[in-house]
């Protein structure tokens, strides 16, 4: 079996001519770093949502790093409430500064996802940022970015640690097309077989 010839890069021989591809065309790396969207710096609403369909149902709060053993993990998408129970031993703290990480998306506890919001120049550079309300059994906490850290003193015996996060003034609304749908599968596809 002969292979065609290769044809040249950046031609079109559909029409048995050459034709070069513009060279005057360039493409623009995004502004957003992998550090940056961390950190919420420069992230706008427009990052979190546009050409996104669903994204609050794949997005969602996880533990990143734990000190002890995840008892129980929950997130009520309804009122964007997360709760997280951490089985801790005396052993499990084999370093002094070890503390639970946890992943709190903006698409669920950003202040505001309304562009209006971050109209002017000065609130775009500065990004987005988390809106919560916190509840421990004990600890502390700090927040940068989408993440939150959670300290808790090492325990003489084993204990149960809770943390509740939820968006201050309830979950954030959706876009009304999609959050007032109702119905099943079948109301949207009708006749489809599903297989």
């Amino acid at each position: 079996m002969e292979l065609p010839p290769k044809q040249p890069t950046g031609s079109n021989r559909a029409s048995g001519s050459e034709t070069s591809i513009a060279s005057s065309a360039t493409v623009t790396a995004p502004a957003y770093t992998p550090e940056g969207i961390r950190s919420g710096s420069g992230v706008t609403p427009a990052l979190i949502t546009d050409g996104a369909r669903a994204v609050g149902a794949v997005c969602r709060p996880f533990p990143v790093a734990t000190v002890g053993e995840v008892k129980h993990a929950e997130f009520n998408i309804g009122s964007s409430t997360f709760t997280l129970s951490v089985k801790v031993r005396p052993d499990d703290f084999t370093s002094e500064g070890l503390s639970t990480e946890i992943y709190l998306p903006f698409v669920h506890y950003a202040k505001s996802l309304e562009s209006q919001a971050y109209h002017d120049d000065t609130k775009a550079q500065q990004g987005l940022e988390l809106d919560v309300d916190i509840r421990t059994t004990t600890g502390s906490h700090n927040i940068k970015g989408q993440y939150l850290t959670w300290t808790y003193p090492k325990p003489t015996r084993e204990e149960t640690y809770t943390i509740e996060v939820s968006r201050k003034g309830g979950a954030i609304e959706r876009d009304v097309a999609y959050s007032q749908v109702s119905g099943t599968w079948l109301d949207v596809c009708g006749g489809c077989v599903i297989a």
